[in-house]
């Protein structure tokens, strides 16, 4: 089940940031110059109606943001391989076959072998606190403001908020998203009140998903082509009904 949580997620990455993400030409020839590839790594934890999940990707993009499978080469994760798989023909590394627990409060390195002989680096360090339990209305009424709250607040630590408001038209199940980023003063206090407004614009609405996102950078080879990044994405997710 996590394995299909995982592909689900890369696979919304891929059209969400690349488009159609396709296999690069550079797949067939063994590279020596990392100024020509763009590496993209994830480590994620989401907290989906209490059910954890922990993720690790990476793809290795060329300058058409189409995905590389390093010829000779390989990815691993604080010394341990990544397992190559495709998702539409396109290749990435996946980690939780080899770290199956992302842990709070740790660093880990990821080191990119281009050929057997050159190897690059990046490193994170996962946020010792989590993001968890929020706290959202059994039930919302959408005449009303709703107030949601979370624990283990960070007030550096940016937030941004996602609500997917779920309604019929005409017999089809649809949905909206919204998304903002939590005020500054909201992240030390761990409270928000969201509009009663935006749930009016959908005469059958029926339920809202709420979701909390962080994200952390770490440190990437500068010499990569620019865009390079290796992130920690924490998220929690609740859900209720809506009248």
């Amino acid at each position: 089940m996590i394995k299909i949580i995982f592909y689900i997620y890369l696979a919304i990455l891929a059209i969400t940031f690349v488009g159609c993400v396709k296999e690069s030409p550079l797949s067939d020839v063994e590279l020596t110059d990392p100024s020509i590839v763009r590496p993209d790594i994830k480590f994620v934890r989401m907290k989906d109606n209490n059910t954890l999940t922990t993720l690790i990707g990476a793809w290795i993009y060329d300058k058409n943001d189409n995905s590389i499978e390093l010829k000779n080469g390989s990815v691993l994760v604080n010394n341990k391989e990544m397992v190559v798989r495709k998702l539409s023909a396109s290749p990435y590394y996946s980690g939780i076959e080899v770290i199956p627990a992302i842990q709070l409060g740790l660093t880990y390195t990821v080191e990119i072998k281009l050929n057997p002989s050159q190897s690059y680096y990046a490193s994170i360090a996962i946020p010792d606190k989590d993001l968890s339990n929020l706290t959202i209305p059994s039930r919302q009424n959408k005449y009303e403001n709703m107030k949601i709250s979370w624990t283990d607040v960070v007030p550096s630590r940016p937030l941004q908020l996602t609500i997917t408001n779920f309604y019929k038209k005409d017999n089809q199940d649809l949905s909206n998203i919204i998304t903002l980023d939590i005020p500054p003063a909201n992240l030390t206090t761990g409270e928000y009140k969201i509009s009663a407004g935006v749930f009016q614009g959908y005469p059958n609405i029926y339920k809202t998903s709420i979701e909390l996102r962080s994200v952390t950078n770490g440190s990437i080879y500068a010499g990569f082509l620019k865009g390079s990044k290796i992130t920690c994405d924490m998220s929690v997710t609740k859900s209720c009904d809506v009248f």
